[in-house]
């Protein structure tokens, strides 16, 4: 693969254009507009305009991105949905929302807003990670993909599990 196929993201894992033109295919076949759960400790707003403009607010603050946020509405004490205007905007709030994970101790999650398949999909990951950690691995969760002591496995749909990713060395040297 050459060069203009594939690119580096900030956090360092490989992706193709393959990969966004079948993430924005989703997206299109869904017909939804894209929705960004968000947990944060405490909403107080329940006006939905101000909502907006204190997640906009947030988002500027904490992200340093500046999102249009088509609505934002609260489903919990805790918890709203934001939908994004534009689809690459939701890409950078999924992107760095590890900047606000454990923001000066409160405890906020950004997620997607998944089909009942991709979350039990993320579900069965999560559940194999807690296991591996207990085993002593070290353990990184990712989208339909978990990472153990540095080999990645991803889900495959057809056989409805996890699978080792092999040529991972054959990769890396085709990067440099």
């Amino acid at each position: 693969m050459s060069d203009s196929e594939n690119h580096t993201t900030d956090e360092g894992r490989r992706r193709t254009e393959s990969d966004d033109k079948e993430m924005a295919e989703i997206f299109n076949k869904s017909k939804k507009i894209p929705r960004t759960p968000m947990t944060v400790v405490e909403i107080s707003k329940d006006d939905k305009n101000k909502l907006r403009e204190v997640m906009e607010n947030f988002i500027k603050d904490q992200l340093e991105r500046v999102i249009r946020i088509k609505s934002a509405q609260k489903i919990g004490q805790k918890t709203c949905v934001l939908e994004i205007e534009i689809f690459p905007e939701k890409m950078i709030i999924m992107k760095n929302k590890n900047k606000v994970k454990n923001l000066k101790g409160r405890k906020i999650h950004i997620n997607n807003d998944l089909t009942k398949m991709r979350r039990e999909t993320q579900e069965h990951i999560r559940k194999q990670a807690i296991k591996k950690r207990k085993n002593g691995r070290k353990v990184k969760i990712g989208y339909r993909k978990l990472i153990v002591n540095g080999q990645e496995w991803t889900w495959d749909d057809e056989e409805g599990r996890l699978m080792e990713v092999k040529n991972i060395a054959i990769r890396k040297t085709m990067k440099t």
